[in-house]
């Protein structure tokens, strides 16, 4: 009797943790729902932010599309870091291992769009470049969910460069900065999203090139390749003009 009693408590206690250990990722949820969850969640972040930054002087006497701009960067900047660190193992798993986890790829990309959606809807005034990237970045992330990365693949750049452009986040980090500190004193920063800025697009495109090269000499030329490098290029006509601006204020200090 208390054999059946002992087992009875070990399989009620079993059911407990299995319901509290049970996570978000167990709902199973359509990826797309990560996206507008995404976006709920920089909203709110934009609101707090804003919140924190009332009594600040310098910020307070920004126009409203230009404290937005702030808002955007900086929400930009720690969201960046986030995906970054998440980044490393799915790069890791995948690049070592040959693993890459599709669902997790997905919801990273639809995580990195939503950014820039919601710069597309709070900032009116962004440069047209910006632009540009922040399209190009929301249509590539609808394109990723219908890849299959353990197939052999040049898309696999995709995810490489989403996840490599993250570790850039002192370039976003200076952007919203340099609106309410003086540039003398963002030297540091600047130096660092220059260089790094450099060194992460340099090494992105030479792996863009590398897949590209290895489809080109195993299967040929085909559409899907040819749309995938027209949305990659205009996403580096906007880290090329950033680039750019970022060598103007170097030589401004120099």
């Amino acid at each position: 009797m208390d054999t059946l009693i002992d087992h009875e408590i070990y399989n009620n206690y079993s059911n407990i943790y299995e319901i509290n250990s049970y996570s978000i990722e167990d709902l199973n949820l359509p990826v797309i729902t990560y996206f507008f969850g995404s976006l709920f969640l920089y909203y709110w972040c934009y609101q707090f932010l804003n919140y924190v930054m009332k009594k600040n002087f310098e910020y307070q006497n920004l126009e409203q599309d230009r404290k937005n701009y702030f808002l955007k960067n900086m929400v930009k900047t720690i969201a960046m870091v986030g995906i970054a660190i998440h980044g490393v193992s799915l790069l890791f798993n995948g690049i070592i291992y040959g693993h890459w986890d599709n669902r997790a790829i997905y919801i990273l990309g639809y995580q990195y769009s939503a950014l820039d959606v919601m710069g597309l809807i709070m900032v009116r005034r962004l440069p047209i470049n910006s632009k540009i990237h922040h399209v190009s970045s929301f249509v590539l992330s609808v394109l990723n969910t219908f890849i299959d990365y353990n197939q052999p693949t040049f898309w696999i750049g995709l995810p490489v460069y989403c996840i490599l452009s993250c570790f850039a986040f002192l370039v976003n980090m200076y952007l919203g900065l340099r609106l309410i500190v003086a540039n003398k004193n963002l030297w540091f920063i600047l130096n660092g999203a220059y260089f790094s800025y450099i060194i992460l697009f340099t090494g992105n495109w030479i792996f863009q090139l590398k897949v590209a090269l290895a489809h080109v000499w195993t299967v040929g030329i085909t559409y899907d390749l040819v749309i995938y490098f027209l949305f990659i290029l205009f996403l580096a006509y906007d880290d090329i003009r950033l680039l750019q601006f970022l060598q103007y204020h170097r030589n401004k200090r120099e």
